[in-house]
């Protein structure tokens, strides 16, 4: 995957109603390098790439949580 999609991703995991809390903890990321991060304190483009993956790895989870709210209002999952 190309570091530039890898960003939009990271964006939507920063953007989302989750709670940081959460995130990192899936992320394996320390909580206050999450929150500099989602607060702008940090640049996510001048992330690593070790750190990229881990927000993809948010990015998967945040996808699957909201499909499964949109499957559980569709009367799929109950």
């Amino acid at each position: 995957m190309d570091r530039e999609k890898m960003l939009v991703h990271a964006n939507e995991v920063l953007t989302s109603g989750f709670k940081g809390t959460d995130l990192a903890k899936i992320m394996n990321m320390n909580v206050n390098q999450f929150y500099d991060y989602r607060n702008g304190n940090k640049k996510i483009e001048k992330a690593r790439l070790e750190t990229l993956i881990k927000f993809e790895k948010a990015y998967l989870y945040v996808l699957d949580k909201q499909k499964r709210t949109i499957d559980r209002k569709k009367g799929v999952l109950q």
